[in-house]
C-alpha cells in the first residue's frame, strides 16, 4: 500500500518560486523591437532582418514561458488550498466524531 503525504506549505513555496521565475522571465521583453532599432541603425547589411526575426522568436518564447509559469503558480496555489480545505474538513469531522463518542 502506498501513502501520499503533502505539505501544503511546500506547494506554496513552489508557487512563490514560480512567481519569482515569472517575474524574471518578464524582464526579457521586446527583444524584437530592440533588434529592429539596431537593424535600422545599421544599414547595408544582410544580418538585420534575421536579427529582428530572432528577437521576435525570443519574445514569443519568453511570453509562452511566462504564461506557463503563471498557470503553474495558480495550479500550485489551488492544489495547496484544496489540501488545506480537505485537511480542515477531515479534522472537523473527526472532532465531531470524538465528541459524539465521548458523550456515550
Amino acid at each position: 500500500m502506498s501513502e501520499l503525504k503533502v505539505d501544503p506549505r511546500s506547494l506554496v513555496i513552489a508557487a512563490d518560486h514560480a512567481r519569482s521565475s515569472h517575474d524574471s522571465a518578464s524582464l526579457i521583453a521586446n527583444v524584437g523591437s530592440v533588434m529592429e532599432r539596431i537593424a535600422s541603425a545599421i544599414t547595408g547589411t544582410a544580418c538585420g532582418p534575421p536579427a529582428v526575426e530572432a528577437g521576435c522568436f525570443i519574445d514569443a518564447l519568453a511570453e509562452r514561458n511566462s504564461d506557463g509559469l503563471r498557470a503553474y503558480e495558480a495550479t500550485l496555489r489551488d492544489v495547496a488550498d484544496g489540501y488545506s480545505q480537505t485537511d480542515q474538513l477531515i479534522q472537523a469531522r473527526l472532532d465531531k466524531f470524538i465528541g459524539v463518542m465521548r458523550e456515550e
